[in-house]
């Protein structure tokens, strides 16, 4: 079952190009949403903390003005999950189903996606086409998907969504798909 949203997507600045960093703190919060809550200043600190990663491996300026390339993403979302999971000894899972598969096919994503969101995990997802665009999806029907999304996009109309080099609207790079969750894990006892 679907957790509830813990608040409002972070909202990127109308200026930069640092979706793909806001959908990591975004899929972050949303799955420790059991265990802790996201807060302002948590968030600052993510941010932080990831726009230092950025800046190990793409030129800042870079990425303000022109966001990241998909290999970064990915690193910058492992990264901000095993710092988030070791901060606080939570086990995080990061997941690439697609990962390599430029060909996956719209059945064989959206059955990824119901269950992902059905599981209460995070599902973070490359847009192309009209939004070149990395965005966190919260629910999906016949006719929309659904987002959490720091630029204000609300929802994807499934009629004009595509996989990967279709001709449609918004296109879902599937190889890039990542799916953030909470791992099963024992309480630990405390000494004494």
């Amino acid at each position: 079952m679907a957790c509830p949203l813990p608040r409002p997507p972070w909202r990127q600045g109308q200026l930069d190009g640092l979706c793909g960093l806001y959908a990591a703190i975004n899929a972050l919060a949303y799955v420790l949403a059991p265990v802790i809550t996201v807060d302002r200043r948590w968030a600052a600190r993510l941010f932080k903390h990831g726009l230092a990663h950025i800046a190990e491996h793409v030129p800042l300026t870079t990425a303000v003005r022109d966001g990241i390339d998909p290999e970064p993403w990915v690193a910058l979302a492992t990264h901000l999950a095993d710092h988030v999971a070791a901060k606080l000894d939570v086990p995080i899972s990061v997941t690439l189903p697609f990962a390599g598969n430029a060909k996956a096919g719209r059945d064989e994503w959206l059955d990824l996606a119901r269950r992902t969101i059905d599981a209460g995990d995070a599902l973070l997802l490359l847009l192309a086409g009209e939004h070149r665009h990395y965005t966190m999806a919260t629910r999906l029907t016949p006719r929309l998907l659904a987002l959490h999304d720091s630029s204000g996009l609300q929802h994807l109309q499934m009629s004009a969504t595509g996989m990967g080099s279709s001709k449609r609207r918004h296109r879902i790079q599937a190889e890039w798909t990542i799916v953030l969750g909470l791992r099963q894990h024992r309480v630990r006892e405390r000494p004494g």
